[in-house]
């Protein structure tokens, strides 16, 4: 696939294929509907409302949902649902730096549709016949994308 297949692909989504997740009124994501049967295994947790699913009334801190959506991941993680685990902690909702509405486990980010940020360096060598770009090569241990082309 082409650099350019990639991007016409991030950009093509059907979303009525999702329901959004809510949280303060706010969409921090949109969660696939095939995937709400995982969450309705947890009512104390999140609540499904019409095209909407949002966290309790009753976990209102950053702290509490971040606990509260842990406790969700982790049994996630252990059934398998998801998997590649990375022990890093990312922020859900809001913008760039903040305020965001709960962390969640990295890996799990894209399950909950949470918006992905990330920094990309791109470097550049100029040699006798002209510019040239480098190109990495992600490790073929990572959980996202092994052995793909990737930033620096």
């Amino acid at each position: 696939m082409s650099f350019l297949d990639h991007i016409a692909l991030c950009n093509t989504h059907d979303l009525s294929n999702y329901v959004s997740l809510v949280v303060d009124g706010d969409a921090v994501g949109h969660i696939r509907k095939d995937n709400l049967a995982h969450l309705d295994r947890f009512p104390d947790v999140f609540v499904r409302s019409g095209q909407s699913v949002s966290l309790a009334p009753n976990i209102e801190s950053y702290e509490d949902r971040t606990a509260a959506v842990d406790m969700v991941v982790r049994a996630l993680f252990e059934d398998g649902v998801l998997t590649g685990w990375r022990g890093e902690p990312y922020p859900v909702g809001g913008q760039w730096g903040g305020p965001h509405a709960f962390e969640v486990e990295r890996a799990a980010a894209p399950f909950f549709g949470a918006r992905a940020y990330g920094v990309h360096i791109n470097g550049y060598v100029r040699k006798e016949n002209g510019l040239h770009m480098w190109i990495a090569r992600r490790a073929d241990d990572r959980p996202v994308c092994p052995g793909q082309f990737d930033n620096m």
